[in-house]
């Protein structure tokens, strides 16, 4: 000890006394030397010292570790104090748990979903690029766009780009070829963003050209592991993509799942692999095709501001050089987070509303704690009076509740992990129906465990600094006896009630409008439908070859028993992923709207009705004129005083193919169950081709009975055909349309319950306290007459007033935030008066519940016992 720095060095009691005894014997010497009598010289060293105690626990302060030893000492007590206050401490650490496991559950989900940094290092640095028009902000780039931003830009390192795809993988040229989910990447991809490979390599510059020999494939650590068992000899072994060879070179770390939010990759090929993967791309020639997504790293001491100045200058040059393309295109750059968000507004939004509400439940969880400290304070006036009567400061009697508090936050935290881990584990289990891997990958990090711990600051400065200031405000000269504290702060039931309201409300109309999400006709057919998709180009079927596929598997699966109709299309409504494009009128922007290639046979299949005109059919071939078939939404856009029907629009651009509107169809949800009423588009497949479409078979009945045999008929004319995303259109419509509708009432209703629990748990708390104090006046009332019935109305009454003034606050405080979220709530009013009304009535009798059992303890109150009461 004698070694450590003087800040460091902690002095035992007897070192102490040691130090004291020999300045003591040092004086007394001093006075011997001045001709003093011994008992003399010692008294006088006395006298100099003054009181030896009052001078230890002076040393004692002035010890540079005598903070440690008090705080040692407040936590032994705080200890001891709520062991012996169990049903206290067991009722602040559930009310707490609540609180902060709510909190910590949801933010586990948004940081999965939204707010996680990309996983690779220095992630901050990392930026997206995005191209904008007039018409749409945030839009993706050519790879003309690309090179001349990669090589130009004065503010990034380097760009790379990317393009996602979906592939026939073989691992062996005798077995059947399975689907893969992937990406095209450029050749600094990996170097841009500092991932390595855990086996073998990455990409370089000279694997990314035109003339590339070989082509060559990187694996996720996720497919290495399930696809190829963990295999250490797959690098340099061959695969056959899209009946293609390629050879991996590495895996990737098991951290790193792309950069595409929610669906991680298999397996990454260069951009230039991309002719002989896919012939049917045309990514790296046409510059009005443009499907890369762009990153970049900052360079050193470069910000956000002078990347978006040098990409503007960019973009105007480039408007100069290629007027035709790049007419009006601006190029804009963000954060990763910030382009997430930008992209897909609704996760903004639904994550202040979730986040917003957990808040407000651990506001709940700290008013409860802080009625029972209140509570608490009351009866202990007579301990606490003492304390500062005998020379405590206030400021240490504050340290001392504040150690109870921070005691009672880090059990809740602990129990707030626990409900948070189930919490966590229930986010990670849920999958979505697709053949792309698409997870929520929520885990119990340092994120979460830094924001719990946040949380739990938070709760401690919320319930813990203003009742320790209370209980320590005082008159010292009022007689020292039990009762003489503040009566308990009715006004936190009644803010805990008007949350709870809220939080109920909230919960109220997330859960109808699921149900009603649910029972609601989307505007196409959801049961017996069986959805089949086939992508013929990736095991090289050229374009004519495709048709004539396409043309027989739909007259022989027409022709088996079960199967009312069956038909081609290319987006599946409310599927993971769709096409959009620009559509024009008379020269005007119709802007981005959404477009299904579809056979004939497709509206009557998915049981969309045309209202005017008709539906496309046979006439509708590769060499009669084009047509389109718009929804109502689009026709009241296009002429909103007339009538759309003949009218033409030019097709993906200003100068692009004309097209006639033959019919106007029912308007339908396409993308999400949320949208408003939105534009959509049909056009005849035979003239649009694309390779990859989605087979709508409509059956008599159960839809997974014809699986088998459709797979046997497609298997009879094409073997090599690969089949992925089988599945019944019910499971898209409940396992993707509903995903966001039901997890949001699962997410609200537990926020709701939680809420309800904590005011039910916090009134009863106040109301036994409430009995408890005033036990003495309640036998003298009783003594003069009072019935049973009288004590109990009067005890419900002073419960019940203040929770009414909460019910009534909360109303109007729902009315207000629900106001502002109209988008959530597309199949019920905010202003529902189901729950408007049934929310407080049922508030209402719940605080009955919870106050009736203090009353009827009251009621039971023995007046001779209690008049004996002190």
């Amino acid at each position: 000890m004698s070694k450590l720095p003087p800040w460091l060095r902690w002095r035992s009691a007897r070192e102490l006394d040691d130090e004291i005894a020999a300045h003591l014997d040092a004086e007394t010497r001093a006075g011997l030397e001045r001709g003093l009598a011994p008992e003399v010289a010692r008294y006088a060293a006395l006298r100099k010292m003054g009181n030896v105690t009052r001078v230890r626990e002076r040393a004692r302060e002035a010890d540079p570790l005598f903070w440690v030893e008090l705080i040692a000492k407040d936590a032994r007590y705080a200890i001891r104090s709520l062991a012996r206050n169990r049903s206290f401490t067991l009722a602040a650490v559930l009310s707490l748990g609540l609180g902060i496991g709510a909190n910590s559950a949801v933010f586990s989900f948004w940081d999965a979903v939204a707010f996680r940094p990309l996983p690779v290092p220095r992630a901050s640095e990392i930026v997206r690029v995005f191209s904008s028009t007039p018409e749409h902000r945030l839009g993706f780039l050519s790879y003309r766009e690309y090179t001349a931003l990669s090589e130009q830009n004065q503010t990034l390192g380097a760009l790379t780009a990317e393009q996602d795809d979906f592939f026939a993988v073989q691992g062996k040229a005798d077995e059947l070829a399975r689907f893969a989910y992937g990406d095209f990447v450029s050749g600094n991809y990996f170097s841009v963003l500092e991932v390595p490979a855990t086996l073998g390599r990455t990409f370089s510059a000279q694997e990314d050209v035109p003339a590339i020999p070989e082509i060559p494939a990187v694996l996720s650590h996720q497919a290495w592991e399930a696809k190829f068992h963990s295999d250490p000899g797959v690098v340099g072994s061959q695969l056959r993509i899209n009946s293609q060879l390629a050879t991996v070179i590495g895996v990737l770390p098991v951290d790193f799942t792309g950069t595409l939010r929610g669906a991680m990759p298999e397996l990454y090929l260069p951009l230039h692999a991309m002719p002989r993967i896919d012939p049917s791309r045309t990514s790296l020639s046409d510059p009005l095709n443009r499907p890369f997504s762009l990153l970049g790293r900052l360079r050193p001491g470069r910000k956000l501001k002078q990347g978006q100045a040098d990409f503007a200058t960019l973009g105007d040059a480039l408007e100069r050089a290629y007027p035709d393309s790049e007419r009006q295109r601006n190029f804009i750059v963000l954060t990763d987070l910030d382009g997430r968000f930008q992209l897909s507004p609704g996760y903004q939004a639904g994550a202040v509303v979730m986040l917003l509400t957990a808040f407000i439940v651990l506001w709940m969880a700290c008013i409860n704690v802080a009625n029972l400290l209140l509570s608490r304070a009351s009866a202990r006036v007579k301990e606490i009076t003492i304390r500062l009567s005998v020379g405590a400061s206030r400021g240490r009697v504050i340290a001392q509740l504040l150690t109870e508090s921070v005691l009672l936050a880090a059990l809740g935290t602990g129990a707030g992990l626990l409900l948070g881990s189930w919490a966590i584990r229930f986010f990670a289990s849920i999958r979505v129906p697709s053949d792309i891997p698409i997870s929520i990958a929520t885990r119990m990090d340092e994120r979460v465990l830094l924001y719990s711990f946040a949380a739990m600051i938070v709760s401690v400065l919320l319930f813990g600094l203003v009742p320790a200031f209370r209980a320590t405000k005082l008159d010292l000269a009022s007689p020292v006896k039990e009762g003489s504290g503040r009566r308990p702060r009715y006004r936190l039931v009644t803010v805990q009630s008007a949350l709870s309201v809220l939080t109920l409300v909230l919960a109220g109309l997330f859960a109808k409008n699921s149900l009603a999400a649910a029972h609601a006709s989307p505007g196409f057919r959801i049961n017996n439908v069986l959805l089949m998709t086939f992508d013929p180009s990736l095991t090289g079927y050229s374009r004519e070859q495709t048709r004539d596929l396409y043309r027989q598997i739909q007259e022989r699966v027409r022709t088996l028993p079960g199967v009312r109709q069956a038909a081609l299309g290319s987006h599946v409504q409310l599927a993971e992923s769709y096409d959009a494009a620009v559509f024009y009128r008379d020269g005007d922007n119709l802007g981005d709207i959404a477009f299904n290639r579809i056979a004939p046979g497709f509206f009557e299949t998915m049981a969309t009705p045309i209202v005017r005109g008709r539906a496309i059919d046979d006439r509708d071939s590769e060499k009669s004129p084009r047509v389109v078939v718009v929804n109502e939404t689009l026709a009241r856009r296009m002429v909103p005083n007339g009538d759309a029907l003949g009218r033409r629009i030019r097709l993906y651009a200003e100068n692009g193919p004309v097209a006639q509107i033959v019919g106007i169809a029912r308007d339908g949800k396409y993308t999400d169950l949320y949208e408003p009423p939105t534009p959509y588009i049909y056009i005849p497949y035979a003239q649009d081709f694309q390779a990859r479409m989605t087979l709508f078979v409509w059956t008599a009945g159960d839809p997974a009975a014809l699986t088998s045999p459709i797979r046997e008929e497609v298997k009879a004319i094409a073997p090599d055909l690969v089949l992925f995303d089988v599945r019944a259109m019910q499971n898209v419509f409940e396992g993707l349309g509903l995903i966001k509708v039901r997890l949001g009432a699962q997410m609200t209703g537990a926020m709701g319950l939680m809420g309800l629990s904590l005011t039910m748990l916090g009134l009863y708390a106040v109301m036994a306290f409430l009995v408890s104090r005033k036990t003495r006046e309640i036998g003298i009332r009783m003594a003069l007459g009072a019935t049973r019935g009288e004590v109990q109305r009067q005890v419900l009454r002073t419960g019940l007033s203040w929770t009414l003034l909460g019910i009534g606050i909360g109303v109007v405080a729902a009315l207000a935030v629900t106001h502002y979220l109209p988008t959530f709530f597309r199949y019920v009013s905010p202003k529902d008066p189901e729950i408007l009304v049934g929310v407080p009535v049922f508030l209402f009798l719940v605080a009955t519940a919870a106050c009736w059992a203090p009353a009827r303890k009251a009621s039971r109150v023995d007046p001779v016992t209690t008049l004996r009461y002190d």
